[in-house]
């Protein structure tokens, strides 16, 4: 063990050291001009290696924001939440899918983003655009493509030209909309039908429940599965359609998407099974998928993608034929 002596002189102690260790060495100018350069190049270097970083962070950014506004140019849902206490107001809210022009007269058309509609308003759908419209008895309304509708009053629309779709199956109120064309008046009684007026004849198809067909010269009630062409004279002709027909087909393009959103797969079977005209056999499993929890945005997929999605995350399979839905 070695001792210190605390009455060593400190400069003596210095002289020690310096003796056994030597003079120090002093750097040599060039190494270190050499090394102050190589850590400023290293300093420039992580300087643009983080600039660059931040450039492909907003490009990305502003990618995913481009994407976002693309989808709301194209896709535009609107709601209008004091409904009671506007007069006047034919829908409480609107979900577009692309371009919509509006008109007081049917003559002078205008642009708009219309977030409800107001009795005396006409309204045009333009190609490949359609128009998903919640009415006050919280049925829905669907505006097929290059179709004209004027919305007479709170319980009256007529169709100038074109096809429309209306799903009552949920209706709050009793007070059924009436649609008016010049060959006949259609009400429903609670169902889910297709009006298609042209220039000749007008064509209904029902794909569940009844509606009545009234004019001067028809009288009349077409039930679930049936169509009926109705022309100029009053002449009828009849046939069955199914309803999964791919008559309705263009109903999904108005169709405002499924939320997913604390949704179950029970949830997401119910809708699409809905909106496609299917029947479900839940072979004993309805209680087991209302357990299963989905997630994930499935607005922009066909809807046979959208199933397909659904089911790979899931321990469920299905099958489709001759509309009816399995769960398996």
């Amino acid at each position: 063990m070695t001792k210190i002596n605390n009455t060593d002189q400190p400069n003596d102690n210095i002289d020690s050291i310096l003796k056994n260790h030597g003079k120090r060495i002093q750097p040599n100018e060039l190494m270190a001009r050499r090394a102050m350069k190589n850590v400023h190049t290293h300093w420039q270097a992580n300087i643009e290696k983080q600039q660059q970083k931040k450039k492909q962070r907003q490009t990305y950014f502003f990618r995913i924001a481009a994407t976002v506004l693309l989808f709301i140019g194209t896709s535009v849902f609107f709601k209008y939440s004091d409904f009671n206490n506007t007069q006047g107001v034919f829908s409480t809210e609107q979900f577009v899918q692309g371009d919509i022009s509006y008109s007081t007269d049917g003559i002078n058309w205008y642009e708009s983003d219309q977030k409800y509609i107001e009795q005396g308003i006409w309204l045009k759908t333009k190609n490949n655009s359609y128009t998903n419209i919640t009415l006050a008895d919280n049925s829905t309304l669907r505006v097929n493509q290059n179709s004209i509708i004027e919305f007479l009053n709170l319980s009256e629309v007529r169709i100038i030209n074109g096809e429309i779709y209306h799903d009552a199956d949920n209706v709050n109120k009793t007070n059924p909309l009436t649609i008016i064309t010049n060959i006949g008046n259609i009400q429903h009684i609670g169902t889910r039908y297709l009006v298609n007026k042209s220039t000749d004849d007008l064509k209904v198809s029902v794909r569940n429940g009844l509606v009545n067909i009234t004019s001067e010269k028809v009288n009349r009630q077409l039930q679930s599965g049936k169509q009926v062409t109705i022309n100029n004279t009053g002449i009828q002709s009849e046939e069955d359609i199914s309803s999964y027909d791919v008559l309705w087909n263009w109903t999904q393009l108005a169709a405002q998407p499924f939320n997913s959103q604390g949704k179950s797969l029970n949830d997401f079977i119910v809708w699409y099974a809905h909106e496609n005209g299917y029947q479900v056999n839940w072979n004993n499993l309805q209680a087991k998928t209302k357990r299963v929890k989905i997630t994930g945005d499935i607005s922009q997929l066909n809807k046979s993608q959208q199933i397909k999605t659904i089911f790979l995350s899931t321990t469920f399979d299905y099958e489709i034929n001759q509309g009816i839905l399995s769960i398996l």
